[in-house]
């Protein structure tokens, strides 16, 4: 190349500028066919790219930028490890939340309440309070409702639960006993409660498990 470029300074103009663009193009034909050669020639043998069944010239990535196999053969070739593929996500659905409920007890096919004042005081009186089933069938768990119409409120019960909200009372049956009323059976429970001190009159009705009671 040297001497070609020492013949050309001996030559006239036009020829040398002739001789030059000739020795261009064979550069630009080295450069090319070197390019197109990349993975078959001396770069493709000096990285050991494999040529892989089905993948054609050894590229590492493919349209989308993922890592071809090639990848994984030029980091082993400079020295590297099989890269780890990176760990996958997984997001496992939520749990639907569970909703329980204690179902009402059953209602009753027959009852009688009997609703007497033991003892009374100024602003005070005790009472007393018995539920006998008249049904055919077992009351398995129960509640008496009652209202109140001259401001009682309720303070000490015994033998049940008590709730009251204003003149609503209620009292459901204790958790360790007296929690079925068989036929023809009764359950009985106590309370202290006070009052205006004008009139204490008995509530007018009760309901057992929402079923109406007699009164007796």
């Amino acid at each position: 190349m040297i001497g070609g470029a020492a013949k050309l300074a001996t030559l006239p103009l036009r020829r040398r500028l002739i001789g030059a663009g000739v020795m261009l193009v064979g550069v630009l034909f080295v450069l090319l066919g070197f390019f197109v050669n990349l993975t078959d020639g001396p770069v493709h043998g000096f990285l050991n790219l494999p040529q892989l069944p089905g993948q054609g010239a050894a590229l590492l990535f493919d349209e989308s930028y993922a890592p071809k196999p090639a990848f994984t053969s030029v980091i082993q070739a400079l020295g590297g490890g099989t890269p780890s593929p990176s760990p996958s996500v997984s997001h496992s659905p939520s749990p639907s939340p569970s909703t329980s409920s204690t179902a009402p007890p059953p209602p009753v096919s027959g009852c009688t309440v009997t609703y007497r004042v033991v003892n009374q005081w100024p602003g005070g009186f005790q009472g007393d309070v018995k539920i006998t089933n008249t049904g055919t069938t077992p009351v398995n768990g129960w509640t008496l409702r009652w209202t109140y119409v001259n401001g009682q409120v309720i303070s000490q019960l015994w033998e049940g639960v008590l709730t009251q909200s204003g003149a609503s009372v209620a009292v459901a049956n204790p958790t360790d006993h007296n929690i079925t009323i068989a036929p023809n059976a009764t359950v009985e429970f106590g309370f202290l409660s006070s009052w205006n001190n004008s009139t204490n009159a008995p509530p007018a009705s009760f309901t057992l498990n929402g079923s109406g009671c007699a009164t007796a």
